[in-house]
Order: C-alpha cells, then structure tokens, then sequence
C-alpha cells in the first residue's frame, strides 16, 4: 500500500476508518502517518506522483498506438 493510495483515497473523500473497512490489512495509525508523511512532504510527493503519473500516460499512449 502507498501514501499515494491513501492519499488519493483521502482527496477523493473516503476516510481513514473507509480506507480500513476495505483494506482491513492496514491500521489506522498506520494510515494517519501515511496522511502525516504526505503532508509533511507534500511539495516533494506531489512533484512525484505527477512524474509518476505522467509516465503512465505516456506508457498508456505507447501501448494504444502500438510503438
């Protein structure tokens, strides 16, 4: 499980206790210093997760036109 997970789950509106219910292999604690961590670090993660999100893009482009 990622703190990109939990943080898109979290601006999508689920909360932590939702992220639980279908992830019951995590604990809450854990999923507030994944949300602690994002924010401690936001500029750095969200400059990542764009990169990231980016390159699945452009993977998802190469694939559909064949290259």
């Amino acid at each position: 499980m990622t703190v990109e997970y939990i943080v898109n789950e979290i601006k999508a509106g689920v909360t932590p206790e939702e992220i639980l219910e279908d992830k019951p292999h995590l604990t809450l604690a854990g999923i507030y210093t994944a949300i602690a961590y994002y924010y401690a670090n936001k500029e750095l993660l969200d400059t990542e997760f764009a990169e990231y999100d980016r390159e699945c893009d452009r993977l998802i482009a190469e694939y559909t036109t064949g290259k």
